[in-house]
């Protein structure tokens, strides 16, 4: 720009030198990395681990970022690692991957140890999970399943058109989701919830614009009991608690929905009902 001058290299050698000179070395970076590991296997060790047997003929993918974190009780609010109802997805090869989950909300998931897949529709389910959580590259053993995502995600003649509406919204929507897998669903539901594919169809082709993505899967079906409170972010609750202080934790939930400031709907909720809920959780009783 005019009026601005060049730095001396002299200055830009220093700068060089000193962020090299900043960086940590390798292996302690690894150590810190293990050592926070270490320190989260305790906020996880309550999860029931489960065993996924994929015997269709379509593969499982993996991605760039393998490991996917959700939560069905609490999809915005309750993604870290000690919220109840947290759930991760680990794909560990083409056949097999890995459920752990807080069985308590999924009924389903209380009482087995392996979950067999002879449907193909559901085995999408899982790798179009991956793709939704991946960062750029996504792994296969074959095409199928990619094409298959693809399907799902993109859209005919000129892909590059809506790339550019992902894109467009993606950086819209980045400042309020630091979670990935977050982010790429707001992105997918905000693309279909205003029919931008179907402004797409009359600019493209219309039999090659598809949009049908859905990644709920049964066994990921919440209790019955906890559907009424799901997705209040006034509701949220780590699962690493003493019967003491969970209930010295719905008095103030209880308090802070009467003063707080949020829209009336996210107060408007059985109090009694939860918290005879959340008791029955942390008693094991669901």
């Amino acid at each position: 720009m005019k009026g601005l001058k060049a730095p001396d290299k002299e200055i830009i050698d220093y700068l060089a030198k000193k962020q090299l000179d900043d960086e940590e070395p390798r292996n302690e970076t690894a150590v810190a990395l293990l050592k926070s590991a270490t320190e989260c296997i305790k906020l996880i060790d309550d999860l029931k681990l489960i065993l996924i047997h994929n015997k269709t003929e379509l593969n499982f993918i993996a991605s760039d970022n393998p490991v996917v974190m959700e939560n069905e009780f609490q999809r915005e609010y309750g993604v870290g690692f000690d919220s109840i109802g947290i759930w991760f997805l680990i794909p560990i090869s083409a056949k097999y991957s890995i459920l752990m989950i807080d069985s308590k909300l999924y009924p389903k998931c209380q009482d087995v140890d392996e979950f067999v897949i002879t449907r193909e529709d559901e085995v999408e389910k899982f790798n179009n999970i991956q793709y939704m959580n991946c960062r750029e590259i996504l792994y296969s053993f074959d095409k199928k399943p990619l094409e298959k995502v693809k399907l799902v995600f993109e859209i005919g003649f000129d892909e590059e058109f809506l790339i550019e509406i992902r894109q467009t919204v993606r950086e819209r929507l980045k400042p309020q989701y630091r979670d990935i897998f977050l982010l790429n669903y707001e992105v997918e539901k905000e693309i279909k919830n205003n029919n931008y594919l179907e402004t797409a169809k009359s600019i493209l082709s219309p039999h090659k614009c598809v949009f049908r993505y859905n990644a709920q899967m049964d066994f990921l079906s919440l209790h019955q009991r906890a559907i009424p409170f799901a997705q209040n972010i006034n509701l949220s609750f780590t699962r690493h608690r003493t019967l003491r202080e969970v209930h010295q934790r719905l008095q103030l939930i209880s308090i802070g929905s009467k003063i707080t400031g949020e829209r009336k709907e996210k107060n408007n909720y059985d109090a009694q009902g939860y918290n005879e809920f959340l008791l029955d959780y942390f008693n094991n009783k669901l």
